[in-house]
């Protein structure tokens, strides 16, 4: 619901929308960077998309816009900075800036 209303926000940049838009579309893809079912592994490309999409979230859009946007329950920004350190919590510090980098050349 957030990343909806967030889209549909005017005060949220375009390029932002398009990033967030990006993580959710290869989230839904079947096709990844290492499949599936491989075990363990094969979601960890997926995670680091979700820790990048939390990040941009937490980091990039105005704290204003976000609780304007949040119908949950507490702080938005607490729960999401949360999320984002446990995810953190379970990526190689490496793959994650390797990942980042990848992503910035595109």
């Amino acid at each position: 619901i957030l990343v909806c209303r967030l889209a549909a926000d005017k005060r949220v940049p375009a390029k932002h929308k398009l990033k967030v838009a990006g993580i959710i579309a290869y989230l839904i893809m079947p096709i990844d960077l290492i499949p599936d079912f491989i075990p363990v592994i094969g979601y960890m490309d997926d995670l680091v998309f979700v820790v990048l999409g939390l990040n941009l979230i937490l980091n990039d859009i105005d704290p204003k816009i976000l609780r304007d946007n949040w119908s949950g329950e507490g702080d938005i920004l607490a729960q999401l900075q949360k999320i984002s350190a446990m995810a953190e919590g379970f990526l190689d510090r490496n793959l994650l800036q390797k990942i980042k980098q990848w992503l910035r050349k595109l």
